[in-house]
C-alpha cells in the first residue's frame, strides 16, 4: 500500500473498515473485528478482540472470532474487502438451513472455488475451535483455513455470480491500483444499475 495502513484507507469516498461495517450491520448485530490495534475500530460499531496467537494469519483470527461470537456461527470478511452481498448470505444461510433440516451438520458454508473453497464471505461453526487449536499446536507454520476445514462437511455453492455483487465479493485491496481498479468495478455496478432503473 506504499506506506499506507490498511486499516485507515478509504474507498469510494468513505474509510474502508467503516464501509465494511455499514455492509455487515444489514444482515448481522454483533460485529467482531480481530486485531490488537482497538483504536484502528473506534466508533465503527465493532467489538474488538486481539488474536490468540500474534503473526498467525487468518486462521488464529478465524479462531479468535470463534471464541468471541455471541453466536455458533461467523461470518468471515478480511479488513480489506470492500464489496458485499446480502443476498449471498441469506443463500448460505438457507443452504445451511436445508442441510440442518435434512438431518445433516455441517461446520461451514462457503463459495465453491474448483477443488477448493473461498476461505472469505463464508460461515463457520464454532465447533471447528478445537480442531483449529488443534491443527495450530501441530504446525511450525500456521496452516490454512482450506487446510483445517475441508475435511469437515460442508455446504458449498458453486453460483455466487448470482448473488448481488457475488462476482466482486473476493476482490481485495493489496496496492493502490488495487483501490482504483475496485472503484472502477463500482462505478460499473452502479451504472448498470441506473442503465437498468431507466428503461
Amino acid at each position: 500500500m506504499e506506506g499506507r495502513d490498511k486499516l485507515y484507507i478509504e474507498f469510494a469516498g468513505q474509510r474502508l473498515l467503516e464501509r465494511i461495517a455499514t455492509s455487515l450491520q444489514t444482515r448481522f448485530s454483533d460485529l467482531v473485528a480481530i486485531s490488537s490495534r482497538t483504536d484502528a475500530f473506534d466508533g465503527l460499531g465493532y467489538r474488538v478482540a486481539p488474536d490468540e496467537l500474534p503473526d498467525g494469519g487468518p486462521l488464529v483470527g478465524l479462531l479468535t472470532a470463534l471464541k468471541a461470537s455471541t453466536s455458533d456461527w461467523v461470518y468471515l470478511v478480511a479488513c480489506d474487502m470492500p464489496f458485499f452481498s446480502a443476498a449471498w448470505v441469506d443463500r448460505l444461510m438457507a443452504g445451511l438451513d436445508q442441510s440442518v433440516a435434512g438431518g445433516w451438520h455441517p461446520a461451514a458454508a462457503a463459495a465453491r472455488s474448483g477443488p477448493f473453497f473461498e476461505p472469505f464471505h463464508a460461515f463457520y461453526h464454532a465447533s471447528l475451535a478445537p480442531y483449529i487449536e488443534a491443527a495450530i499446536g501441530a504446525s511450525t507454520r500456521p496452516p490454512s483455513i482450506q487446510s483445517v476445514v475441508r475435511p469437515h462437511d460442508m455446504v458449498l455453492i458453486d453460483d455466487v455470480e448470482r448473488y448481488g455483487d457475488g462476482q466482486r465479493l473476493f476482490v481485495n485491496l493489496n496496492t493502490p491500483g488495487d483501490i482504483t481498479a475496485a472503484e472502477l468495478l463500482l462505478k460499473d455496478r452502479d451504472s448498470l444499475r441506473a442503465g437498468i432503473s431507466g428503461i
